[in-house]
Order: structure tokens, then sequence, then C-alpha cells
């Protein structure tokens, strides 16, 4: 992997958690959604028992590693869409 790549890619992982550090301390909704999926995977899990929990936190793996790629795809088109836009600035 090129340098600059590996620098895009350690710019969009810092900068991703970043923005979800300021959701959690200033976005209400996002707060109140945080604290409802904890209180879900809480009862999730009481409910499957400890046999059955692995598949549940399996599942959950997956989720957020898919969640992850999109949030990055997302990062680098909002990105290139951000460059295409100052360079139609520049010509008007």
């Amino acid at each position: 992997m090129s340098g600059i790549i590996k620098y895009f890619r350690e710019f969009i992982e810092e900068r991703s958690e970043e923005m979800c550090v300021a959701l959690g301390k200033n976005n209400k909704e996002y707060k109140e959604l945080c604290i409802k999926s904890s209180d879900l995977q809480r009862k999730i899990i009481d409910a499957l028992g400890d046999e059955r929990s692995s598949m549940f936190f399996e599942y959950e793996d997956a989720v957020n590693a898919q969640a992850g790629i999109i949030k990055e795809e997302l990062y680098k088109a909002g990105f290139i869409d951000g460059i295409k836009v100052a360079k139609l600035i520049d010509k008007i």
C-alpha cells in the first residue's frame, strides 16, 4: 500500500472516530439511540443465555464491520465530492 493511501486511510479512521465522539456529546437523538441499543443488547443477551450469546456477538461484529466499511466509503465519497465542489467554485 502506498504511503498516500495509508495516510488517507488513517486520516479517515481518525476523523470518523472524532465525529463519533462529537455525536455522542452533541446529538441528543444519537445519545438516546445509544442508550436504547445498549438496553436492547442487554435484554437480548439475557434472553439468549450464555451458550447462545456468543452467536449474537458474532452477529454484532459482522454488522459493525459492515457499518465501518459503509462509514469509510461514505467519507471517501464526501471527500471526493468536496474536492469536485471546490474545483467548480474555482471555475466560477
